[in-house]
């Protein structure tokens, strides 16, 4: 009988942690889930009140800058449909600058990339007429522009933009330009430069 009352006590045991484990799981559960709800609430609270306005003044700043790409010609045909007049395919590098531009220094160097799978012009005499005076200038700027800065006169070091561009391009000898060997490959790369630098932002170029 003695067996019989603790066989019947145990079983009352287990059968009373059974009960008591789902109740400590949905507890958990419970605290879990209202845990979650104020995180969400509260970073809902802090994007939406507090940081609202910020966020919309930087959606209203996004610009839409417009952006010109040239199309192929379209074909021509007579009244018959004969063909009259077709569109030739021909290999080129095409060069769109970013939004805010590159530096000369930057130009320069993607020239000097390019110069080895394009030829600006391939006849020596005319690439060396095409190539102006102001264009080895600037070349040689490119690579003394610390010196050519302390060239200038005080007055000079004072005017912005163009001005001081021009007083610094004026301020470069044909001594200067006679220490560079202007050879056909280096008048290329200078012709590409050329290319680049009237490429407008955003606007494909062509470089054949």
């Amino acid at each position: 009988m003695g067996k019989y009352l603790n066989f019947r006590q145990k079983k009352k045991k287990v059968k009373k942690k059974r009960s008591q484990l789902p109740l400590r799981l949905n507890i958990l559960f419970v605290s879990v889930f209202l845990i979650f709800s104020l995180l969400i609430v509260q970073l809902g609270g802090v994007v939406q009140i507090l940081n609202g306005e910020e966020a919309q003044r930087e959606i209203d700043q996004t610009e839409n800058t417009p952006s010109e790409k040239p199309v192929p010609r379209g074909l021509m045909y007579d009244r018959n449909h004969n063909l009259i007049l077709d569109n030739n395919p021909v290999k080129s590098i095409t060069y769109t600058p970013p939004k805010h531009g590159q530096t000369a220094d930057e130009r320069l160097e993607l020239a000097e990339d390019l110069a080895e799978y394009i030829t600006i012009i391939k006849d020596q005499e005319e690439l060396k007429e095409e190539i102006t005076e102001r264009d080895k200038k600037e070349y040689w700027y490119i690579q003394n522009t610390e010196e050519v800065a302390d060239r200038l006169t005080e007055k000079e070091k004072e005017l912005e933009g163009g001005d001081k561009y021009q007083a610094e391009l004026n301020a470069i000898t044909a001594e200067d330009l006679a220490t560079v060997d202007w050879t056909p490959e280096l008048l290329n790369i200078i012709a590409i430069k050329k290319e680049l630098d009237q490429a407008h932002e955003l606007s494909p170029t062509y470089c054949r």
